[in-house]
């Protein structure tokens, strides 16, 4: 009877949407920062270049011929043009060893503002046995980025 008569009282009910709230936050909170982590997490080093103001930092996450191949990309400047105008896209390509280019079928943009593009970009999966991976970047100036698998 105690509980019925807290529970029509007004105060109690906010309290309680307040909390479930609060509640729903910490989860969404703490299951999106464990998600980013583990997508980033790569036993590739990160390879940088800054060249004419232009900072770029590039990490396969993945690179195997079982899966689809996933780049980690940051561009940032405090110089050149707007890059959230830049098309990653278009101006980005891997090849292995024997040369073979792969376009990307997709970028997930993680952030970006007028000097800055982070993201994932995913490429088909590699050939059986490739050997090294190369990553080419076209835009401004090219810059060339390989690893040993």
């Amino acid at each position: 009877m105690k509980l019925i008569k807290l529970l029509q009282k007004r105060r109690f009910k906010y309290t309680i949407i307040i909390l479930i709230c609060f509640s729903i936050y910490n989860y969404m909170t703490y299951n999106n920062s464990n998600s980013i982590q583990i997508q980033t997490t790569s036993k590739f080093p990160i390879k940088s270049t800054i060249k004419n103001q232009l900072k770029v930092d590039i990490q396969p996450l993945v690179a195997n011929e079982s899966q689809p191949t996933k780049i980690k990309v940051t561009i940032e400047s405090t110089q050149n043009p707007n890059l959230s105008q830049l098309n990653i896209i278009k101006s980005i390509l891997l090849t292995n060893e024997n040369k073979i280019p792969y376009q990307p079928t997709h970028w997930k943009q993680l952030s970006q503002d007028n000097y800055h593009q982070h993201g994932i970009l995913t490429f088909p999966p590699l050939p059986k046995n490739s050997k090294m991976i190369s990553i080419t970047l076209f835009e401004y100036d090219e810059r060339n980025f390989s690893w040993k698998l």
